[in-house]
């Protein structure tokens, strides 16, 4: 007869084979699940960096095309201001303080050193960047025109 602890022996011994067989079969599936998703993983990487490296090139391509017509428009802008001068700073002398009036007034003084109140050249200052304004948006107007004129 064999005694009761050898079936207890055998039956750890055989429990510890079925465990580690279970853990090493999980192991294994598991394994190649993981190969799969890491492999799917790689796959999606590539395909969006491609994508970025796609975009990058496109938007390179783009910011390229918008400086080359920048400095198109910039020289024709610069040809029609030489042939239109539209600006009221070339209607004569100037007073030499730089704002863009004509020289000299009844008085002898130039704008900015007239004793008026600050709202006085708060104002003269808005009037003369309005004026300037005034002078490119009548320059790009011209611009328009002539383009508007070839494109017939």
């Amino acid at each position: 007869m064999v005694p009761f602890q050898s079936y207890i022996i055998v039956g750890a011994i055989s429990a510890f084979i079925a465990f580690g067989s279970a853990w090493q079969i999980q192991g294994w599936r598991y394994g190649s699940i993981i190969n799969e998703q890491k492999a799917e993983a790689a796959k999606v990487l590539v395909e969006a960096t491609e994508a970025a490296r796609a975009n990058e090139k496109a938007a390179a391509e783009r910011a390229n095309k918008i400086e080359v017509q920048y400095v198109e428009q910039k020289d024709r802008n610069s040809k029609l201001l030489a042939l239109y001068p539209l600006s009221f700073t070339s209607a004569g002398e100037f007073c030499g303080c730089g704002c863009g009036m004509p020289g000299g007034s009844e008085t002898g003084v130039s704008p900015n050193e007239s004793t008026g109140s600050e709202l006085s050249a708060i104002t003269s200052e808005f009037l003369r960047n309005l004026a300037y304004r005034c002078d490119e948006a009548a320059t790009y107007a011209v611009a328009c025109k002539q383009w508007a004129d070839s494109v017939k």
